[in-house]
């Protein structure tokens, strides 16, 4: 089944296994590098610079490039999540987002059943085409982590 869901949404419980999703609204990518550092912005008790509470982020490293004073996504390819796996319970717990992109799978089921989540996988090969999709960059975040 096709299912549009606009994100954040309460919509993400309604999914099942094999859907296929379109998602709308505002989504923040994130790598290895980008969740450690999260976690310890928390266990430091420092502000995230941005509350990702509900929201959705994704396992990519976009290529990105600076044009004046904008950002433009060149290419957006999903990274493997299941180097995340270690991270990402805590991360559910502690940073609160609710959906989950990446490819190539995870091993976090108990998590994400307890935090009421979701992971979806992007399709390898498709960087070029997903980076289309992207229709803005409104804030880039932890520059020292590359863009």
């Amino acid at each position: 089944m096709i299912k549009k869901i606009k994100i954040p949404t309460k919509s993400i419980h309604s999914l099942k296994i094999g859907d296929i999703v379109y998602l709308t609204g505002t989504l923040f990518t994130m790598r290895d590098n980008a969740h450690r550092r999260a976690l310890e912005y928390l266990k430091r008790n420092k502000k995230l610079p941005v509350n990702l509470k509900g929201q959705t982020i994704w396992h990519c490293g976009p290529i990105i490039k600076k044009v004046k004073n904008k950002y433009k996504v060149v290419v957006a390819g999903s990274t493997t999540s299941y180097r995340l796996n270690k991270v990402t319970p805590v991360a559910l717990e502690k940073i609160g987002y609710k959906i989950v992109i990446g490819k190539g799978g995870m091993d976090v089921e108990k998590a994400m059943k307890k935090n009421k989540a979701v992971y979806l996988a992007t399709v390898g090969g498709t960087a070029a085409w997903l980076g289309q999709k992207i229709k803005s960059v409104e804030k880039v975040y932890w520059l020292d982590l590359g863009i």
